[in-house]
């Protein structure tokens, strides 16, 4: 394995950031731009006053998205973050968003041709075992309503190339693998793939602060919080969450209404304000799963060999089969815990009350109408209620229960009348 130290790039470097999604983007994101002035005073420049860059990387790569109405990313976006990268006058540069990986080879060779000056691509690759299973419940975030087992079986129908719809970054639209076809364009000598490995969790910040000449664990120094640490969702929140997007879906809640109420509102928050204890179980592989997965972890690693990049960390990660998760582990309870049914609701109303998930600052969500309600000039702590401290245990979870169905019900309803905005 290549040390960190041995990482660094040439002075006027730019490190692109490309993914794959669900590699721990959001964390390394969050890091960045919560330290964005102290790493430019050590001579590396993280543009920008958003989370990362996905406006103007996508307008290279063509990348259309619902937040924009289904449009194309717009030129303009492109030209602000590249003014600021040819402005500066850091060491080096760092451009981040994770989608960036989906490009086809027309997509990549624009990137080339646009961005100025030496870059570098770092991807970071995951086992297929543990990034299926976390992509299918970050899909749930968004309404998704396949069941598990389908939708794998769809992504692992070619175990040359998964298939992963809406974030394809493995795909071989254009002949190529995903190493293959950043090396063709940028030279294998300017290509990193960083393996994401659970017994190494410092290699990710590590490699990056490796590059970017930065001290060891300056990444680690920004603050987290439950939306930066983007968990994923216990077994027993994503049978909740598939349950629920099949109803709502089937009462005509549109994907817009989804958006704003359930994903960045009760879905964004029950994630970010609670830990699930582990009798939720974990959302996992089917044992039908398991050897394909190895399958097309095997895959990819020769095509990585064969490509020449750099490689962090140790290729077996990529092959290593993983272990299934208990059948039945994704059958949704007839009840659920209160303090999953509290932070669902309070997200939702949250949401709808144009403050975000967590009753704080508003997102950013220009297809949206501003609600009636006018924000507060101070954000209030968000409500406290005696039904959540009945019945904790000693370790703080709530024992009491709330009906599924319930629960439902409430939310598709509150959701239906936009929180107050119809009555």
């Amino acid at each position: 394995m290549t040390g960190y130290d041995d990482l660094l790039l040439e002075q006027g470097t730019t490190l692109l950031h490309i993914g794959a999604p669900k590699t721990g983007s959001t964390a390394l994101q969050h890091a960045a731009a919560a330290l964005r002035s102290e790493l430019l005073d050590r001579g590396v420049l993280y543009p920008g006053n958003e989370l990362n860059h996905q406006k103007g990387t996508s307008h290279l790569i063509g990348r259309r998205a619902e937040a924009w109405q289904g449009e194309l990313a717009k030129p303009e976006w492109w030209d602000e973050l590249d003014a600021e990268l040819r402005a500066s006058d850091a060491s080096r540069k760092l451009v981040s968003f994770e989608v960036v990986a989906q490009a086809d080879l027309d997509g990549v060779e624009r990137v080339r041709e646009a961005m100025e000056g030496p870059v570098h691509v770092v991807m970071v690759l995951r086992n297929f075992g543990q990034l299926l299973p976390s992509m299918w419940q970050q899909k749930l975030k968004a309404g998704f309503r396949k069941p598990l087992d389908r939708w794998l079986g769809e992504a692992l129908e070619d175990e040359t190339a998964p298939h992963i719809y809406g974030s394809d970054a493995f795909h071989r639209r254009d002949g190529l693998s995903l190493p293959e076809r950043w090396a063709k364009i940028f030279g294998a000598e300017n290509v990193t793939a960083v393996m994401l490995q659970k017994s190494r969790p410092e290699q990710l910040f590590g490699s990056f602060e490796g590059m970017l000449g930065l001290p060891h664990g300056i990444l680690d120094s920004a603050p987290l919080t439950g939306y930066s640490a983007n968990r994923g969702m216990s077994a027993l929140e994503a049978s909740f969450a598939l349950h629920f997007n099949q109803t709502s879906h089937a009462a005509g809640v549109t994907r817009r209404e989804h958006r704003h109420h359930i994903w960045m509102g009760a879905y964004d928050r029950m994630l970010a304000q609670r830990t699930p204890g582990p009798e939720e179980g974990r959302v996992g592989l089917p044992s039908w799963a398991v050897d394909k997965c190895a399958a097309a972890g095997e895959f990819l690693a020769s095509e990585i060999e064969r490509s020449g990049i750099r490689v962090v960390g140790d290729l077996t990660e990529l092959t290593a089969p993983v272990k299934p998760m208990p059948e039945g582990s994704l059958v949704l309870p007839d009840a659920l815990p209160t303090d999953l049914t509290q932070e669902l609701m309070l997200g939702a109303v949250s949401a709808g009350l144009g403050r975000g998930p967590d009753f704080g600052s508003p997102r950013v969500l220009p297809t949206w109408p501003t609600p009636a309600t006018p924000a507060p000039s101070a954000a209030p702590t968000a409500p406290t209620t005696d039904v959540a401290k009945q019945g904790d245990t000693p370790a703080g979870r709530p024992l009491a229960k709330v009906p599924a169905a319930q629960l439902r019900d409430e939310l598709l309803r509150r959701v239906r009348t936009r929180l107050l905005g119809r009555g």
